[in-house]
């Protein structure tokens, strides 16, 4: 199944909501795929202030993970996938919570899915000042 949205990245409310009720259904690591400056990062930041509003959230662009309170956020552009894996990404996904997975491939869907993780693909791409957030069940 596919959902669509097209918003202003002032205006994620109703994207975040239907974040929250795929985790409520158990489905806890999302792949995040789009452009350099497509808003992978803000929607994870976004998202996880909505629940920490207290919480500075960064990207882990040089580390592999930053954890916040069981919300995962995972950067893997400057590692790419084999690296990522060898620093242990998978034993990571097995920690309870909410995973957020920038640069995740078709490659790393695959080894989800064969090893039977349940996941979402968030694609974002850039329409005008908008973005439109395609999620995709995996």
């Amino acid at each position: 199944m596919t959902k669509e949205f097209l918003l202003a990245y002032e205006k994620l409310h109703p994207l975040l909501e239907y974040i929250d009720l795929i985790i409520n259904k158990n489905h806890h690591i999302f792949l995040l795929e789009g452009d350099l400056a497509s808003g992978k990062t803000s929607l994870i930041q976004k998202y996880i202030s909505s629940k920490i509003p207290s919480c500075i959230v960064t990207s882990p662009t040089f580390s592999l993970v930053h954890e916040y309170n069981g919300y995962f956020h995972y950067d893997l552009y400057h590692h790419g996938l084999q690296k990522a894996l060898e620093l242990g990404l998978l034993d990571y996904l097995q920690n309870q919570g909410v995973h957020f997975i920038e640069w995740g491939d078709e490659k790393l869907a695959n080894i989800l899915k064969n090893s039977r993780y349940n996941y979402h693909i968030i694609k974002i791409s850039k329409h005008d000042n908008k973005r439109i957030y395609r999620i995709i069940d995996g």
